[in-house]
């Protein structure tokens, strides 16, 4: 059903909702829990209450993002410009990336979500240029599953089958959250299922863009949170 224009969640408030999340999530990994170590605090300690409870917020956070991903797929008239963008932010984000989670510049065990969403879309490309032959459909999602597992990309094959199933079914809401919301309680099982969470955002999503002032911002947040992200705990946890 058609909601009434301007009611709802533009796409723009989607990103901030998901960019909150995110943060919560990564000031618990990237934080909380270096300190939570460092002061050899039980588990029976609040702080490890208020630790699950940070990443359980942050669980939403890709979801949404994958979702918004179709979205920009859909409406977008350049999809090629689309991911090149995404790649050029992969590549920059890495350093980063693996400052905040590995504390060296550079590190093989895993890769950050840009390098997720760009497999994710270009997996969308050949769905679509292959849209009359479903073996090579089939072999291109496959192909872009495999590639996150080798690459090791955060949410890696889920992450790509979540991208996917949004692209299959974005003309029919019920039946994509009755096939997405399996999935979000599998990966989030042990965070109380957290990510179902984002289906109620996304359902309150009204087909519009948004405004936004710097379309890049919610691109560059990424990368440049990790780094402070870095840098307070080295600074101020002295870790």
């Amino acid at each position: 059903m058609d909601r009434m224009r301007g009611a709802g969640l533009s796409g723009t408030q989607l990103k901030g909702i998901a960019l909150c999340s995110m943060l919560a999530d990564h000031l618990a990994a990237l934080v909380l829990a270096f300190w939570i170590r460092s002061a050899g605090l039980p588990k029976e300690s609040g702080w490890h209450l208020f630790y699950r409870i940070l990443r359980a917020a942050g669980r939403p956070a890709f979801p949404i993002y994958a979702f918004l991903l179709v979205e920009g797929f859909r409406h977008t008239r350049a999809p090629r410009r689309y991911l090149a963008r995404l790649t050029a932010f992969a590549l920059i984000s890495e350093i980063p990336y693996d400052l905040a989670y590995r504390n060296r510049p550079a590190d093989r065990a895993g890769q950050n979500i840009f390098f997720t969403l760009a497999i994710g879309l270009a997996v969308l490309l050949l769905l679509e240029h292959f849209r009359e032959r479903p073996l090579l459909r089939a072999a291109s999602l496959a192909g872009g599953c495999l590639a996150a597992m080798l690459l090791r990309t955060e949410y890696d094959m889920f992450g790509v089958l979540l991208i996917t199933v949004f692209h299959l079914l974005r003309e029919e809401p019920l039946r994509r959250t009755l096939a997405v919301a399996p999935l979000l309680m599998y990966e989030t099982w042990n965070l109380w299922c957290a990510g179902l969470a984002a289906l109620i955002p996304i359902g309150w999503y009204n087909g519009e863009r948004g405004k936004a002032r710097r379309p890049l911002f919610f691109y560059w947040f990424y990368p440049v949170h990790l780094f402070l992200l870095y840098l307070l705990r080295r600074l101020v946890l002295r870790l």
